[in-house]
């Protein structure tokens, strides 16, 4: 598999031609749309995410690690992330709550659930898959450990 990557880790840029042109130079491209300001939730704005027209899946990221804390210190723009879920912003977020925001957004192809560690984690990642209607994949990256859930 060939691969390219042009920017360090945590680096921002944009390659001189744009994304379309690094389609053709590797077997898969890796482009980040939007960051969350390092939380593991996060509702978009109505311009996100910048999705590249040559994008052939589009990927939403999940950190299983902010269910049951309040949506107002787990999330990025948790008043949008509230509105979208149908709860407060002092309310724990839920795998319902997620769902919800997933479903009602509907900006991606497949769900990445991260983060997944103990017993808890995967119970909330399977809840999270059963009320999704795209593939789910849940694990954890850094162990390398994933696996399909939907």
């Amino acid at each position: 598999m060939r691969g390219l990557h042009p920017f360090a880790h945590g680096e921002t840029g944009r390659a001189a031609g744009g994304v379309s042109d690094l389609v053709c130079l590797a077997d898969y491209v890796l482009v980040e749309a939007d960051g969350a300001k390092r939380l593991p939730l996060k509702a978009h704005a109505e311009h996100e995410p910048v999705i590249p027209a040559c994008a052939g899946r589009t990927v939403c990221m999940v950190g299983v690690d902010g269910l049951g804390a309040p949506v107002s210190q787990t999330c990025h723009r948790p008043q949008r992330f509230a509105q979208l879920a149908g709860v407060s912003v002092d309310d724990a977020v839920t795998p319902e709550a997620v769902a919800a925001v997933l479903r009602v957004e509907g900006l991606h192809d497949v769900v990445l659930i991260n983060k997944v560690e103990t017993a808890a984690d995967w119970r909330a990642a399977q809840r999270i898959a059963a009320l999704c209607e795209t593939p789910v994949v849940a694990g954890n990256l850094w162990r390398d450990d994933l696996r399909c859930l939907r």
